[in-house]
This record gives structure tokens, C-alpha cells and sequence, in this order.
């Protein structure tokens, strides 16, 4: 089969490798479509995440697809199905890695719950357990948004957000705009998107943030972000850059939190100030579980609230796959996702 690897930092290839073997309580995923995470695929490929993962791997981690077969142990997968999150995975002696491996023509789902009841020290990654079923009618190529849409809601939630929350989002990318959207949805009393573009400003609004601030400089240093200085409950940081908490640093109470959700790269190092605030408790990771968002953002789908189409910018066949990443990397594409 055909997949998508990293062969060397900053280089990629599509190139055949081996179909994965399917184990007793795995299943056999024919993939579909998959999306580009404009963060992290971008740093893997980079070799400043997840750098100790060897070369060459497969990379990517939003796919959907159908299941062609079963392990002898699979309970809660049918064939048919079509599933979140499959990926093409190796032992060690293949040679080739895995960074959650969904650039690939063909991948593994986990029936978590027999191999849990068979084996209760085997335990369940998360990426595991997000590897939930989506009804056939939603086409594949907008299923992929629901991985972000469930994540997101999942980590708005974790951060704190509610009715009573005065709420910041540093950043742009498709991570601050589903922030964006369920921390309305979640009815937050004040909502203000941070960004250096102000092209993204209407963007913002429509998805319901009260203000969108752009500018080029650091938050406390940005004459037209001063408003926001030290007025927020809590601020999620959004892009994976020391830079962004020392942004969101600046915005939050003095008794209030910052949610960080991106992951910065490994070549960022630490603040002082925001390991400080880490430190402090000011700081702290957020802990997503999508899986426990599933049902309700697909009831979202199911009555019209959430179009999923609006979601992806681009659609591009698996052999375009180097255009994609360069419209992510020159900031041309929302949500790039390609199709198998």
C-alpha cells in the first residue's frame, strides 16, 4: 500500500510499504480521507515533536475510514463501519515508525472495550479510545473536522469555560476557531480572540467572539490589546509557542488560569516567566478526551448546527499531499484534507 513518510527532517515521500497486521482485537481500516494538523504534523516533519519517534515513520492522525476486517476478538466493530482515527502501525522489527501513521491507504482501529474485558492490564490510550464509529451518510472527507470539533469542545470544557467565564483564545489556526465556537456555544459572558492577523477577523465574529484583537506584537506590548490586559478569567492558548503563553501571561487575572493546549516545539525552549506560572498553578495542560464528546457534537451535526463542509478549506487526492502542507505552511489553508 501507499503511505505518507517523514524520511528526514523537512522531507517527506509517499512510497509503498507493507499492509499493517492486523492483532485478535484490531481492525483493518480501508482510510478514506485524512486532514493535515497545521501544528503538529507540521513539527513532526520538522523533527521538533516527538523527535525520538525514528525515521522513517508514517505520519498523521485524522483519518476516517471503513472497516474491511476483523480481528478473531473484535466485538464492537462491524465490517462496514466507518471509523475515527485509524492509523498504520509497525513492530519495531518493520522498521518503519509511527507518528499515529493516517497518511496511509490502509490502518488499524483498536476494539478497546474486548481487549480491556480480555485484558484489563492492557489499558486503552487515548487515541485508542477516540476511535469511535460516525454514520455512513456524513461523507469522509468532512468526518475528518469531527476529530477537531470533539477535541475542541473537549478541551473548552476542561479549561473551565461556562456561563460566567470571561474567556480569551490566543491564536488562529482550526484548534482557536472550534475553541472559539463551543466557548459561545458554551455561552461565555465575554469572548475575545487574540491573533497577529486581522484577516481573521470576521471569522472570529461569525463564530461568535465578542472582540477579535490582531496585531504583530506581543500581547503586553500591543497598544491595541492593552483592554484585555489582566481582564480575563480564563485564556486558552491555542498555537503551541512559549511566545503564545507569555501572550496569555499578560491577558489573564492575576487570579485566573491559562488553558494551554498547544504543543510547542521542541526547539522552544521554556520562559522563565511561564515556567514561573507553571509552577505557580497559573499554567496547566489540558487533559482532552474527545471520545466523551462524541455523541454530542454528532447530535449537533444530526440538527443542523454544525455544518461540517464549512469546516475544511481544501480537498486535495493523496498524491497532491506536498501541496497541502504548503498551503499550510504559507498560512493559505484553514483546513486541509486529503483524500484517498
Amino acid at each position: 500500500m501507499k503511505a505518507l513518510l517523514v524520511t528526514a527532517p523537512g522531507e517527506i515521500a509517499i512510497r509503498d510499504i507493507p499492509m499493517p497486521e492486523i492483532g485478535p482485537y484490531q481492525a483493518l481500516v480501508r482510510i478514506e480521507a485524512a486532514s493535515i494538523c497545521n501544528s503538529t504534523d507540521v513539527k513532526i516533519i520538522d523533527r521538533h515533536f516527538v523527535s525520538s519517534i525514528p525515521l522513517p515513520l508514517v505520519l498523521g492522525h485524522e483519518s476516517v475510514g471503513t472497516i474491511v476486517q476483523l480481528g478473531s476478538g473484535v466485538r464492537n466493530y462491524q465490517i462496514g463501519q466507518r471509523v475515527l482515527r485509524a492509523g498504520a502501525q509497525y513492530p519495531p522489527a518493520a522498521g518503519i515508525a509511527s507518528a499515529w501513521g493516517a497518511f496511509a491507504e490502509y490502518g488499524l482501529v483498536t476494539d478497546t472495550a474486548a481487549l480491556n474485558a480480555a485484558h484489563p492490564e492492557a489499558g486503552a490510550s487515548s487515541q485508542k479510545s477516540a476511535q469511535q464509529i460516525v454514520p455512513p451518510e456524513i461523507p469522509a472527507a468532512e468526518a475528518t473536522a469531527l476529530i477537531n470539533l470533539k477535541e475542541t469542545l473537549s478541551s473548552v470544557r476542561a479549561a473551565g469555560v461556562n456561563d460566567k467565564t470571561w474567556t480569551a483564545i490566543v491564536g488562529t489556526g482550526p484548534v482557536a476557531r472550534g475553541m472559539c465556537y463551543w466557548a459561545h456555544w458554551l455561552k461565555a459572558p465575554f469572548l475575545v480572540v487574540f491573533g497577529r492577523s486581522e484577516r481573521w477577523c470576521h471569522d472570529f465574529l461569525d463564530l461568535g467572539a465578542n472582540y477579535y484583537m490582531a496585531g504583530s506584537q506581543p500581547c503586553s506590548c500591543d497598544e491595541a490589546k492593552m483592554a484585555g490586559v489582566n481582564a480575563f478569567d480564563c485564556v486558552i492558548e491555542a498555537v503551541g509557542s512559549q511566545q503564545a503563553l507569555e501572550d496569555a501571561l499578560a491577558l489573564v487575572r492575576p487570579d485566573g488560569k491559562v488553558a494551554n493546549y498547544g504543543v510547542s516545539s521542541e526547539a522552544d525552549p521554556m520562559t522563565e516567566r511561564v515556567r514561573s506560572a507553571r509552577a505557580e498553578g497559573r499554567i496547566f495542560d489540558i487533559a482532552v478526551r474527545e471520545q466523551d464528546e462524541h455523541e454530542t457534537v454528532l447530535d449537533c451535526v444530526s440538527r443542523g448546527e454544525l455544518v461540517l463542509s464549512k469546516w475544511v478549506s481544501h480537498k486535495l487526492p493523496f498524491a497532491r499531499i506536498q501541496e497541502g502542507f504548503d498551503l499550510v505552511r504559507s498560512k493559505q489553508a484553514l483546513k486541509v484534507v486529503i483524500e484517498f
